[in-house]
């Protein structure tokens, strides 16, 4: 096998397509690199031409200077760090850091960067070397085997690819604004609740302050109280202090990392023996319906409302609070997502990084709490009518990004064919 068709296999290429070349990064492209350029030159030169780093995040821009070194199309890629492989398309005026490889088509009649940038975003990460510092410099880049569709492929499989990707923009941008009008929600019906007689928010502090009173967190409304996680409760307690032998197969048992904004991942939950699972059961490690279940180890202040018929039981990373009748658990666990939360959790570190929330602090956490419990139930609805949106924007995005994701390995590999069309592509 040439050395070609070794790079190719390395690529995960496994045939040509008729009508396609194949070759390498160095056939096809000249490789170059981004100059040093350091954040007090960019704060010293604020301008318009953005500047791209090694990060993902923005896109890459640390910022942006009133030069640039680069212009048209390119595409780079990060060589060093954490984000080493990542591959971006770049157009206009820009600038690149030294932190930064540049790909500049040998023949701009055969190349078409979009696409290029969509096939080698699917490969760069294979040829990262993650020995000490992860890297992918040019000299291994230059290795990385492609298969190259007659140009005017290139451009129909860019364009189809574009257009779902703006439609994953388009569902990003719509839950950004969700997550903002849930902030906002969240702010009010935390500080002035809902009229119960009226289902509607009570006016501001500022236009009725007859309507509330002082308390150690802040005004609350006069139907407030202030309590303790404590007098909500009537258990606070956590899971299992060991860890069972895990299994191939078997009973799960739920860790922090298998916490998500919606509940249990159940699939990538850890399976204990039935034995284990007996014992940590009857050790009261298994929630209840209607328990809130809170993360104290690690990443703290992950919140399950549980409501699930599913048997799990729970290692003691996870707190189990057993809300009281009066006390409705939809609310006591968007209480922990409030900033009343975060400021005492903050207070808790006392100026050094909380590894672990133990049960006595948590008991003694204190919340802003309607004593009518229909109030709280407003307040959860409200919530949840917000979160259900969210929800729904979230699946959405999932579902067109892996409508993307076999996309791509169709069309990128010739699997499945383009038919080229006198249309305009971009």
């Amino acid at each position: 096998m040439n050395k070609v068709k070794k790079q190719l296999q390395k690529s995960g290429i496994s045939f040509i397509p008729e009508g396609w070349e194949y070759g390498t990064v160095a056939d096809y492209f000249i490789l170059g690199r981004g100059r040093v350029i350091s954040q007090e030159e960019v704060s010293k030169n604020p301008g318009v031409y953005p500047v791209y780093s090694s990060q993902s995040a923005n896109n890459g821009e640390m910022g942006k200077i009133d030069t640039y070194d680069f212009e048209g199309e390119k595409i780079t890629w990060t060589t060093d760090g954490a984000y080493a492989g990542t591959v971006f398309y770049r157009d206009g005026k820009y600038n690149c850091t030294n932190v930064c490889g540049v790909l500049t088509a040998k023949e701009s009649n055969k190349i078409h960067y979009g696409y290029f940038a969509y096939l080698l975003s699917t490969i760069a990460k294979r040829y990262v070397s993650y020995i000490g510092n992860p890297k992918l410099m040019n000299d291994v880049f230059s290795t990385i085997g492609i298969v190259i569709p007659p140009y005017n492929e290139q451009k129909k499989i860019t364009r189809i690819l574009r257009t779902v990707d703006g439609q994953i923009k388009k569902t990003e941008a719509t839950i950004k604004k969700y997550k903002a009008i849930k902030q906002g929600l969240m702010q009010d019906l935390f500080a002035r609740g809902i009229d119960v007689a009226t289902a509607k928010l009570r006016p501001r502090f500022q236009d009725a302050p007859e309507l509330y009173k002082p308390s150690p967190l802040g005004m609350i409304p006069k139907e407030w109280d202030i309590d303790a996680v404590q007098t909500l409760c009537s258990k606070v307690t956590d899971g299992a202090h060991f860890s069972p032998k895990p299994l191939d197969y078997g009973y799960r048992i739920g860790n922090v990392k298998d916490m998500t904004d919606y509940g249990f991942d159940y699939e990538g939950m850890t399976k204990i023996s039935q034995k284990d699972f007996q014992e940590l059961a009857r050790q009261n490690c298994s929630p209840k319906k209607g328990d809130v279940l809170l993360s104290k180890d690690g990443t703290i202040g992950r919140v399950i409302v549980f409501n699930d018929d599913e048997q799990v039981v729970l290692l003691s990373s996870i707190a189990i609070l057993t809300p009281y009748e009066h006390i409705n658990s939809t609310y006591l666990g968007y209480l922990f997502k409030t900033s009343y939360f975060d400021v005492q959790l903050y207070q808790l570190q006392s100026g050094s990084a909380l590894k672990r929330l133990v049960l006595s602090d948590i008991r003694k956490i204190k919340f802003p709490t309607p004593k009518d419990r229909k109030e709280q139930e407003l307040i959860a609805s409200r919530l949840e009518r917000a979160d259900k949106l969210l929800e729904e924007e979230m699946d959405h995005r999932h579902k067109i990004q892996q409508i993307k994701k076999g996309l791509m390995s169709d069309l990128l590999s010739g699997k499945v064919r383009v038919q080229v069309d006198e249309e305009a592509v971009y």
